[in-house]
Parts: structure tokens; C-alpha cells; sequence
């Protein structure tokens, strides 16, 4: 992060890297992992209009969007269609009112397929199992992301 320019900041806070940190620390490497992932593809410029979706929206005293590692577990039941529409990179998130966070999703999930592939045809082994690992995690990710949507949204609708 680059407190010098106001374009290099993170628009989170804590920012993406201490925000990933943080979730490897309580939840292990791999699903701390999933959890970073989700925020890289929440770090979008719609962040700020999903942001002010919620209930109460909070503010760093610097402007940034206070988002604090939170992992909602299973006392709240919602309605799990929204996530199995995941299957397609992206149509979860999108199908619960975050177009952008998931076409960022089918991005990354795609790019790195893509990449894969195209690395496994040209024998660069190495390189394929590595990309497809990522890609397989921004994937699971994306179930992540739209199962804590569902579960936000959920328990915005008990709240009020």
C-alpha cells in the first residue's frame, strides 16, 4: 500500500494484503486463502455501491470501507440456490445483486483456465498445474462470496 498517491491506496480497510493475512492466520492456509481470494475480487470499483447496500455502512476515519475479517457461520439459513448457481463462474454473486463483483469473478476464474489450458497444450506442465491451481481457488472463492452475500443479505433481513 502507497500512502504517497491517493490512486495506489487500497479502498479497503485494513487493506487487501493485511486483510488476506489475517484470514490465513484464523482460518489456516486454505481457507484463509478462499477468504483473501474473495476480497481480491470484492476489491472492484462497484465496492463502494455494494458497501453502502448494507445496513451499516462504516467508514476508516482516512474514507476508506471499513471491512473486517468476518466469516458468517450457519446459524442464519438462507436460501443456498444463489451459490450453486457458481457452477458458471460469477452467477452467484451476480444473481444476489453483485453484477460486477461477479463478472470480476468469471474473470479471474476464466483467465486463469484459459491460461492453463493453453499451457497445458504446449507441454509447459509447471506452469498449467500452477494456473489451474488458481483458478481453482478463485472458483472456490466464488462460492465463498455469494454464500456470504446470501448469508449478509439474510441477516439484513432478520435485522430490520
Amino acid at each position: 500500500m502507497s500512502y504517497s498517491s491517493k490512486m495506489l491506496n487500497c479502498q479497503f480497510y485494513p487493506s487487501c494484503s493485511n486483510y488476506i493475512s489475517l484470514s490465513i492466520a484464523k482460518k489456516g492456509i486454505v481457507k484463509g486463502t478462499i477468504i483473501g481470494l474473495d476480497r481480491i475480487v470484492r476489491c472492484n470499483p462497484a465496492a463502494i455501491g455494494y458497501h453502502f447496500q448494507k445496513s451499516n455502512p462504516k467508514f476508516h476515519y482516512d474514507g476508506r470501507l471499513v471491512n473486517n475479517f468476518e466469516y458468517y457461520n450457519n446459524k442464519i439459513h438462507t436460501k443456498k440456490w444463489p451459490v450453486y448457481l457458481s457452477i458458471i463462474p460469477g452467477m452467484g454473486r451476480a444473481s444476489l445483486g453483485h453484477k460486477f463483483d461477479g463478472f470480476v469473478s468469471l474473470t479471474f476464474v476464466s483467465l486463469f483456465s484459459g491460461i492453463s489450458y493453453s499451457s497445458f497444450n504446449n507441454n509447459n506442465n509447471i506452469f498449467g498445474f500452477i494456473t489451474g491451481i488458481l483458478a481453482s481457488f478463485f472458483w472456490v472463492a466464488d462460492y465463498y462470496g455469494a454464500y456470504q452475500i446470501a448469508m449478509l443479505k439474510k441477516q439484513d433481513i432478520i435485522l430490520n
